[in-house]
């Protein structure tokens, strides 16, 4: 009877809201962003709840926007979203070109290869292509891993590894056997080094240029509570990364990300947002984006192993996203998921497009969601 008792204090501590209306309110969001920054030619980045904050450029975050543009397209395919969609595309992948960064996948996998799939073109293709190739290019040969960035040039991270479907998808649509290679290449050397023995993770590690040995592992850029803690964006990229190649074929992993995931759900509270760190000894702040990728991840271990517990908590933690980070009744310019973590101390609470993104995205996967026939939208004054 006790266990019994709790339960019905969960369930009934916030009203169930279905997948279709979440999705509607984030599309108020993206026509509401556009209307700000498309004339403006000015990607928009991330918010404080009062709005986003113009960008002098596409960052690492500008693929979630135009991904966010294409999924707005699909449940409102209305030629006005479908120009926009393109275009804020276009001006990415000119302005991305030059790039030389492990974020790569971020940029591109949800820009020109949700353009190709959604409309056969193959520059699209082509240039997601390129880019996997300049991806491929960041592998470092001492150290077999795929490096951050120039500056960076001697460090790799859990990031990395939820960039690398760019690399999968490039494999599965040509055939080339050097983005598998490359996949496990940098997975074999990565992996050894940012997963501890608890299945806890580290969030990066660097090595030695010249003979490629591992010198440090840590947390970088301020991100994680501490070197020994374990972020838990950090945790869920590397999962998530796993489990998102395990799409295009490389089943190898998928046991690695289910042990990842275990051990977070011994820190997961029903209700409740994860802590933006799982070993901070005195957490100040939450992550909802580790909670979308957290039930990403669950909806896909489902899938894999047929176990409908996972399923449920995965639905479970999207309603906790939505009850607590989604303004579903669209009464402010924050319709996207707030309560972001993006550094610790300095953005504890934001609006990020990565969180908004994977769960716009989930919404339509998984909410059998339809195209509308007029657009449900309303515009602010």
């Amino acid at each position: 009877m006790k266990y019994f008792f709790l339960f019905i204090i969960f369930v009934t501590s916030f009203s169930i809201v279905s997948y279709e209306e979440a999705f509607d309110a984030v599309s108020v969001r993206v026509e509401k962003l556009n209307n700000d920054f498309f004339k403006e030619e000015v990607f928009p980045q991330y918010g404080d709840g009062s709005g986003m904050i113009k960008g002098e450029g596409i960052g690492w975050t500008g693929g979630f926007w135009c991904g966010m543009n294409w999924y707005h397209y699909l449940r409102n395919p209305e030629d006005a979203n479908l120009e926009r969609a393109r275009i804020w595309t276009d001006w990415l992948l000119q302005e991305a070109q030059e790039f030389d960064t492990h974020d790569l996948g971020f940029l591109y996998h949800h820009s020109a290869v949700l353009a190709y799939e959604l409309t056969g073109d193959k520059e699209y293709k082509l240039a997601a292509l390129d880019a996997a190739d300049r991806l491929l290019e960041r592998m470092h040969p001492e150290a077999g891993v795929i490096t951050l960035a120039p500056r960076w040039n001697d460090q790799t991270s859990a990031d990395t590894t939820a960039n690398l479907p760019l690399l999968a998808w490039a494999y599965d649509i040509s055939g080339d056997k050097q983005y598998k290679e490359g996949i496990q290449k940098h997975l074999s050397n990565a992996l050894p080094y940012l997963i501890r023995e608890d299945d806890s993770t580290y969030h990066a590690f660097s090595f030695d240029l010249e003979t490629g040995e591992v010198l440090w592992q840590g947390s970088i850029h301020n991100q994680g509570y501490s070197d020994e803690s374990c972020w838990s964006r950090g945790h869920f990229w590397l999962a998530f990364g796993l489990l998102r190649i395990y799409q295009y074929g490389f089943e190898e992993y998928v046991d690695i990300a289910r042990e990842l995931v275990e051990y977070a759900l011994e820190f997961y509270e029903p209700g409740k947002l994860l802590w933006y760190d799982f070993k901070d000894p005195d957490p100040q702040w939450k992550d909802s984006s580790a909670v979308v990728l957290m039930a990403y991840c669950l909806q896909y271990l489902s899938e894999i192993y047929n176990d409908q517990q996972y399923q449920q908590k995965a639905d479970e933690m999207i309603q906790t996203v939505i009850s607590t980070s989604l303004d579903i009744d669209k009464a402010s310019p924050s319709a996207g998921v707030v309560g972001n973590c993006y550094y610790r101390q300095q953005q504890p609470e934001i609006e990020g497009f990565w969180g908004t993104y994977y769960f716009y995205e989930y919404l339509w996967e998984y909410g059998e969601l339809e195209p509308l026939e007029v657009a449900t939208w309303e515009l602010y004054e």
